[in-house]
């Protein structure tokens, strides 16, 4: 959360955390979501549901969560004197002043584990292992129908060591290629195919930076 002083107020929080990602434009968002919705519905059905269509429920209603605790920053702010909100949070970055007033602290403190949440699920859903072909669909899907509403994806990532593996989206296209590989047969082209697979199946991403 920025300094009252800074940062405007409501839902508007959201977008100014992620002021560091590009905005997309998307021509037809509605026309490129529905492609791919229609296309998931006439899936053949598997023996086992694909994990990643848990994780997108778990993401949406990790971002509702998040949405709801960012509304009472202006409650907050009616009520607790401006002296007493220096208790600062920026995307992962929490600086806590103890002479605040022990709601904002708690706020605060509230937000940034909302706001870790969301992040978790982001990279989860990029290293969810066997990706189904339906599953590549929905994720996709869910990709673009994200951003077309204004909500930006990380820029880079990274994994537990630190090494950039590149951009969020490069790492989704390269989810979804592997996923295509399996179901087509068509991996053994690509002599790192395995070993990309196996790397995906195992890594553990994070924000990059945080």
């Amino acid at each position: 959360m920025m300094n009252p002083s800074q940062s405007p107020s409501g839902l508007d929080r959201r977008a100014f955390l992620q002021a560091g990602a590009a905005a997309v434009a998307l021509p037809s968002a509605a026309a490129l979501v529905a492609a791919p919705s229609v296309a998931l519905a006439s899936m053949p059905k598997l023996a086992e549901p694909d994990p990643i269509f848990a994780l997108i429920e778990a993401h949406k209603e990790a971002e509702r969560d998040y949405d709801e605790h960012c509304v009472l920053d202006d409650h907050w702010c009616a009520i607790i004197p401006q002296e007493k909100r220096m208790s600062t949070q920026w995307g992962n970055e929490l600086e806590l002043v103890e002479t605040d007033d022990p709601r904002w602290i708690d706020f605060n403190k509230e937000s940034i584990c909302r706001w870790q949440r969301t992040e978790e699920l982001t990279y989860k859903r990029l290293s969810t292992p066997n990706l189904s072909l339906g599953g590549a669909v929905a994720l996709l899907s869910y990709a673009i129908e994200h951003e077309a509403e204004g909500t930006a994806w990380p820029d880079y990532v990274s994994d537990a060591e630190g090494n950039l593996l590149g951009s969020w989206s490069s790492y989704l296209h390269h989810v979804v290629l592997r996923a295509l590989e399996r179901a087509t047969g068509y991996g053994h082209l690509f002599a790192d195919a395995e070993a990309d697979q196996r790397a995906a199946e195992g890594i553990e991403l994070r924000l990059l930076g945080s």
